[in-house]
């Protein structure tokens, strides 16, 4: 298959996908730019993300998952942008944001909890007025005028409405009985965010992770929310953070 050039999270790159499933997740982010940094997915990097995937699967208790070669190969160029992109000031966070009035709002929680429901249920109850711009690997950015966050090929279903969006505020989710905000200080989100976030491999970019967290939490509003699973646990929410 030919290379293409792609652009995401600020930064163009130059990818050669070798299977369809990773070719279609990275067409939309096609761009004539030229010039951009190589991406390559070796045969290394294959072993290392499928040694990766059966380590999720022992953490969740299940047994060994099938993953496909497309699955597999997508899952490496993420690794691969993840640790690129965090040499050049831009930080993965696992989480879903959904955008309204021109703002993004990220919501973190372990796997299973409900993001991806929450914000789902954020586009249902303001209609046209609101869209997901990534659904699971947010690339957050600290700028001089606060943290983008970006739509990438992962994370994302479809042609992104916007290539990036100013974050207003981070929610740690939790599942309960009723819907309850609270605001958090940068101390009390400090743990719930590392845990969603890129791990640095070396000191280096452990140094790197810590900078970005601190500059992240500074730079937006920080909440805990408890929440039902429905349309009013949206309803409380916008009522709560949207300004």
């Amino acid at each position: 298959m030919p290379s293409l050039n792609v652009k995401f999270a600020g930064e163009l790159f130059e990818v050669a996908p070798q299977t369809d499933f990773a070719t279609e997740a990275f067409m939309n982010f096609v761009t004539n730019e030229t010039g951009g940094t190589p991406l390559r997915v070796t045969d290394s990097e294959k072993r290392l993300i499928r040694q990766k995937f059966r380590e999720d699967d022992a953490l969740r208790g299940l047994p060994p998952q099938h993953h496909g070669p497309g699955d597999t190969e997508l899952r490496a160029y993420h690794y691969l942008a993840s640790h690129y992109l965090l040499g050049r000031g831009v930080l993965l966070v696992h989480g879903s944001a959904v955008v309204t009035g021109g703002r993004a709002y990220l919501f973190i929680a372990p796997s299973g909890t409900g993001k991806s429901t929450h914000t789902q249920l954020w586009c249902e109850a303001l209609g046209e007025n609101a869209f997901v711009i990534n659904d699971d690997k947010q690339f957050l950015q600290p700028t001089p005028n606060g943290v983008l966050t970006y739509a990438t090929p992962w994370g994302m279903v479809g042609k992104p409405q916007a290539d990036s969006a100013p974050l207003e505020a981070i929610v740690s989710l939790t599942r309960g009985s009723e819907n309850r905000v609270r605001a958090l200080s940068d101390a009390q989100m400090l743990l719930p965010l590392y845990k969603a976030s890129l791990h640095g491999e070396t000191p280096q970019e452990t140094k790197a992770v810590m900078e970005l967290l601190q500059r992240i939490l500074s730079s937006v509003k920080l909440y805990a929310m408890t929440c039902t699973p429905d349309i009013t646990a949206a309803k409380a929410a916008i009522d709560a953070i949207v300004p």
